[in-house]
């Protein structure tokens, strides 16, 4: 009906076929270099099919519904504001450790399995943020660093798209770990 219960069920339950067709996909790779590999092709390929169904039906709807509604929804966090919701609170306690991961293009079905994986030896917190538009590296890295929530602008420069933080440029990785150093000093 809306996007927020799109996400959410996303989050909750369609993400597991995501994850059901990556672990397929590996299994079908790992069987390539076996004999009989033939005779799994329309099996292979039927599964892909359906996956690709499921997920163009869902995509459909988030667009159809994108189109109407404001981004992120409410109740939906942001990537802007991940870093000053989240992540500046827990660094303020100077005693505690923060690792902070920042993975372009994590799909949130890895980020379950990531968190099932680190959760036996750390604690772990697993939130969905919607990714800031356009959706491409460039601005999704830019997107999680100090100051994107309110300082954040995209700018054109000879002709190509340019994240900045304030007048800072944050397009390379140099730059954006910058970012980084100038915020936290030491503790980076």
């Amino acid at each position: 009906k809306n996007l927020d219960e799109l996400i959410n069920f996303y989050t909750s339950s369609l993400r597991e076929v995501d994850q059901l067709q990556r672990e397929f996909m590996q299994m079908s790779t790992d069987i390539i270099y076996s004999d009989g590999k033939e005779d799994l092709d329309p099996i292979i390929n039927r599964a892909h099919e359906r996956h690709r169904k499921i997920v163009n039906k869902a995509q459909a709807a988030f667009t159809q519904l994108l189109e109407t509604s404001t981004w992120p929804p409410l109740g939906q966090m942001s990537n802007n504001s991940t870093h000053t919701d989240i992540i500046a609170p827990k660094l303020r306690d100077h005693n505690s450790r923060v690792a902070y991961l920042m993975v372009d293009a994590l799909r949130y079905e890895l980020g379950v399995v990531l968190k099932q994986r680190l959760s036996e030896d750390y604690p772990v917190e697993l939130l969905s943020a919607c990714a800031q538009f356009p959706t491409i590296t460039l601005v999704g890295m830019a997107s999680l660093l100090p100051g994107a929530d309110s300082n954040l602008n995209l700018i054109l420069n000879d002709g190509k798209l340019e994240p900045v933080i304030g007048d800072q440029a944050v397009s390379t990785v140099q730059q954006r770990m910058s970012t980084f150093r100038r915020e936290y000093g030491d503790r980076f």
